[in-house]
């Protein structure tokens, strides 16, 4: 017996930029969500009426990091109630300078917490939830639009 390959599982695909920094992420997620408006009146002939407001996406990230490298640190560029410039690639490959290059979203986020996890044995994960404030840009095809 001999293990099967599963498709795109090269560690390249979902990659995170946090203020130009990139994360050696294991997973990202993200929401998109926009506000729902009741704009019902009395000319609605008595159904609920609505519209929608405001855009946002938030979500998290976990990775791995490397105590070694300074182990009095908090993860790297992370600190919870402060904003970052943020880079979600939905299918990365490299660019001609080896950065990562690909559909992506992108968005100046809050940092709303830092979980750090810190078991007897194994490797120490952290993950942080965000939530966007401002324009938001989707992918689009290969690229990346407003």
């Amino acid at each position: 017996m001999g293990t099967k390959a599963i498709s795109q599982s090269k560690g390249r695909t979902g990659r995170v930029q946090v203020d130009g920094f990139e994360l050696c992420i294991t997973n990202w997620e993200l929401t998109h969500t926009a506000d729902e408006e009741d704009i019902t009146s009395s000319c609605s002939a008595g159904f609920s009426e609505f519209d929608y407001g405001t855009e946002m996406v938030e979500g998290s990230v976990s990775a791995d990091w490397d105590v070694s490298v300074n182990i009095f640190d908090d993860p790297p560029y992370i600190r919870a109630g402060t904003f970052a410039d943020m880079i979600l690639y939905i299918h990365s490959y490299p660019n001609s300078n080896g950065g990562p290059s690909g559909p992506f979203f992108s968005f100046n986020a809050g940092i709303n917490n830092v979980r750090i996890t810190n078991p007897q044995r194994g490797k120490v994960t952290y993950s942080f939830d965000f939530k966007s404030n401002g324009v938001i840009t989707f992918p689009v095809g290969q690229e990346s639009v407003s």
